[in-house]
């Protein structure tokens, strides 16, 4: 039970949004994928954090004033924008594979807690 309690605050704490400023990185030169966050400067935003990808680079950093999720084609690359901390280290199949998991445990502590 205090495993499940434990886990579930794990959950909510990574799932929830903060009100104040979040971390993203920042970097606008080897910063390509796959990324490695060594040496890679952060910063303080008050929207969300952006990956942008084309021909093959990728830059990262902030775009105040914006809260949005999600992936867009624009001027012939691609940008990502996402609210969580340090959100635009990770790759958008990284995400994915995050949201399922976190929505696996969701189900089955929902699960437990009818059975126990």
């Amino acid at each position: 039970m205090n495993i499940a309690l434990g886990l579930c605050l794990f959950v909510l704490t990574v799932a929830v949004q903060q009100v104040s400023a979040l971390e993203c990185y920042s970097c606008l030169t080897g910063c390509d994928d796959p990324f490695s966050a060594n040496g890679v400067s952060k910063t303080d935003c008050s929207g969300s954090c952006m990956k942008t990808e084309k021909d093959g680079k990728a830059m990262r950093n902030c775009l105040p004033g914006v809260k949005k999720n999600g992936c867009e084609e624009a001027a012939g690359g691609n940008v990502c924008l996402c609210t969580g901390e340090l959100c635009n280290g990770a790759s958008e199949r990284y995400l994915s594979r995050v949201s399922i998991v976190v929505t696996i445990v969701c189900v089955c502590m929902s699960v437990f807690k009818h059975i126990f």
